[in-house]
């Protein structure tokens, strides 16, 4: 049931299926993980050794020979962006666009509470779920790498759950912005696949290149798994990037949403 003692809590539990949904995916999906890779033969992984270095960047880069590689490619660089992207992709479309559609905004403006507190307040209800798919994500992995007895460092694990959150909130905050903007969902939420997709294919290929590798620090992606956190750990610098990133998003389309003609 729907809770409306706030904007965001109503935002939360609007949304509390749909995020609660995907970290049981989420965690499944790394459950499974750990006993797919102790069960695959040695051989198998020499095989993807031999892939082009076209390849291997489609599929999240890494190599396979090893569980942080394999970990990469199969959750990481792919599954999970994805999975917390729908979650706060439809959240940052909907949480104003969606009002403005259903007619329901004027009724919510009616409320003592500004438009700029709203946008606040709807970003913190999407940081809010990022979290909790992102806790999804790190307790099914750690579960079946304990399962499955693989050598994978937890602390490396709960470094990519973080930076993901972070990568989340992310296009959880260009969602909003695009949102607040335009009032229009589907240039909310197509926009935010479109700057998803650029990031991911840019930290992907462009390294591919020596000349053009460089590049590939001005994608977000690059700042989510550009540091290898399943090998080196959390980067603090990367997360305050990508949040920072996030709230700048978030403060620029405040002014956009306040004087934007809400009469429809």
């Amino acid at each position: 049931t729907a809770r409306v003692g706030s904007v965001i809590s109503k935002t939360i539990s609007d949304h509390q299926v749909l995020a609660a949904v995907t970290a049981v995916v989420m965690f499944y999906m790394g459950l499974i993980m750990g006993p797919t890779y102790a069960f695959i033969p040695d051989d198998t992984w020499a095989a993807f050794e031999q892939l082009p270095d076209v390849l291997v960047a489609m599929i999240g880069g890494g190599s396979f020979a090893t569980p942080e590689g394999f970990f990469q490619a199969e959750i990481f660089s792919i599954t999970a962006p994805i999975a917390i992207g729908v979650v706060t992709i439809i959240m940052g479309a909907r949480a104003l666009a969606g009002e403005e559609q259903q007619r329901t905004m004027g009724l919510l403006l009616a409320s003592p509470i500004t438009r700029r507190r709203i946008v606040v307040e709807k970003f913190g209800a999407i940081t809010v779920h990022a979290v909790i798919v992102g806790i999804g994500t790190f307790i099914g992995t750690w579960v079946g790498i304990a399962i499955a007895g693989v050598e994978l460092s937890l602390g490396g694990v709960a470094a990519a759950s973080a930076l993901l959150v972070c990568f989340g909130i992310f296009l959880g905050a260009v969602a909003l912005g695009l949102s607040a903007a335009t009032g229009v969902g589907p240039i909310a939420t197509y926009g935010t696949v479109g700057v998803g997709l650029v990031s991911y294919f840019a930290w992907a290929f462009l390294p591919v290149n020596e000349r053009l590798a460089d590049w590939a620090q001005l994608s977000p992606f690059h700042y989510f798994l550009g540091s290898d956190p399943l090998i080196n750990g959390m980067a603090w610098g990367d997360a305050a990037i990508l949040l920072g990133l996030s709230v700048l998003i978030v403060g620029i389309s405040l002014p956009f949403f306040d004087r934007r003609d809400l009469h429809r």
